[in-house]
């Protein structure tokens, strides 16, 4: 039988998470080691600033998709994710269609880690607790 009960967005959630950390682990490395291969200025600021956030921001989400794997770290996630969403639309201009991809997976890790949250007992129908909630068996003949 299939795992039911919301670990399955949870786990996406995690995954998704260490994606996103990477792209933004992978843009901070590119904006201070080799800041000449971005095109675009930001919007505000210098892009050694916006590097090294996105880096920070990098690390701070495999931590939380590390959290997320061991069994906590929900409202972690998604206060790195909103986060990320923020500055990720903040410095648009920079990377505008990788932006988007990871504005959409933020929107896909918020959605697991809110709207999914895992039970613990895998059970699709957990068995009822109550002497109402109990069908009745068929008569005997």
């Amino acid at each position: 039988m299939a795992r039911t009960g919301g670990r399955g967005w949870y786990d996406l959630a995690g995954a998704l998470l260490g994606i996103a950390g990477l792209f933004h682990g992978f843009a901070g490395l590119t904006g201070i080691l080799k800041p000449e291969y971005t095109t675009a200025a930001p919007a505000f600021g210098e892009l050694s600033q916006w590097a090294w956030g996105w880096l920070v921001l990098g690390a701070l989400q495999l931590i939380a998709a590390g959290m997320l794997f061991g069994g906590g770290g929900r409202v972690f996630g998604i206060v790195v994710t909103a986060l990320s969403a923020v500055i990720v639309f903040s410095s648009h201009r920079i990377f505008p269609h990788d932006g988007t991809l990871v504005i959409l997976l933020d929107v896909l890790i918020i959605y697991g880690l809110t709207a999914h949250r895992p039970t613990g007992d895998a059970q699709a129908f957990p068995p009822p607790t109550h002497e109402i909630d109990r069908p009745t068996p068929p008569p005997i003949h």
